[in-house]
């Protein structure tokens, strides 16, 4: 856990780096599907599983830690790729 001191919650940026060695677990996406990102991700939610997702952090936001936010990502192929 790495606690960011200093900050109020409105104030809060994240930015996540992962490396994904391979894609062949993927979950396809049509073209189509690309431009809209809300209907991406509801149509599976996050009890869908895939080899490479999804996966997520939990993001605690009080010093109790009863105040938390899951965020879950998804990794998606092109078809075409």
């Amino acid at each position: 856990m790495k606690e960011i001191t200093g900050i109020v919650g409105s104030q809060e940026d994240l930015e996540v780096v992962f490396n994904v060695l391979s894609l062949e677990g993927a979950e396809n996406v049509e073209p189509s599907q690309q431009l809209d990102p809300n209907r991406l991700c509801g149509e599976s939610d996050a009890l869908v599983r895939f080899s490479a997702g999804p996966f997520g952090l939990l993001v605690m936001a009080s010093v109790d830690l009863e105040e938390h936010m899951t965020i879950f990502f998804r990794v998606f192929r092109h078809l075409d790729m």
